[in-house]
């Protein structure tokens, strides 16, 4: 069964706004341009995936537990399928993929936005997720980048006398 076969009304009436968006005039290198355009479709697809509730039920229980919450959720995740990853929320890897999708999105291809946007968001957060598992695992290693700032901060900790080792757990 197709998952627009699944909408509620709202969701169908949200899913043709978004394929018939202003933003899709544009060609598709000019679509980021115009912010008023793509900030309304950003919008429209994050109330689309029931995003709104889940940032809104955040808001309302911003206890350390719903971090906690959070994380076991992204650690969950990286054992699920792809296809049940769409429902997941990173809002780092939805805009990422939001952008990609909107600005590579072919109107004449006959595919739905919808459908080429979950497949570049489930993507793109598990790859995130087995990155950032396999990072915890010590699978992968840091980036010149990422090395250079740790190299830094192993610097300053020799100036200051301290033992790198008993940093805080998030900065190890």
């Amino acid at each position: 069964m197709p998952d627009y076969q699944k909408d509620t009304p709202r969701q169908a009436a949200l899913r043709r706004e978004i394929e018939t968006h202003a933003i899709w005039q544009y060609p598709p290198e000019e679509r980021l341009q115009h912010n008023r355009e793509w900030q309304s479709l950003y919008l429209l697809v994050f109330e689309f995936k029931n995003f709104l509730q889940k940032i809104e039920h955040r808001l309302q229980n911003t206890d350390a537990s719903a971090l906690a919450q959070d994380e076991e959720a992204m650690l969950d995740a990286r054992y699920t399928r792809r296809s049940q990853l769409r429902g997941k929320l990173d809002t780092l890897t939805f805009t990422q993929a939001m952008r990609t999708a909107v600005a590579k999105f072919d109107t004449t291809s006959g595919k739905e936005f919808l459908a080429y946007f979950d497949a570049i968001y489930s993507n793109a957060l598990h790859e995130n997720v087995n990155k950032q598992a396999n990072r915890d695992q010590g699978d992968i290693g840091l980036s010149s980048r990422e090395g250079k700032l740790w190299k830094r901060v192993l610097d300053l900790c020799d100036k200051q006398g301290l033992d790198a080792r008993r940093l805080p757990a998030p900065l190890l």
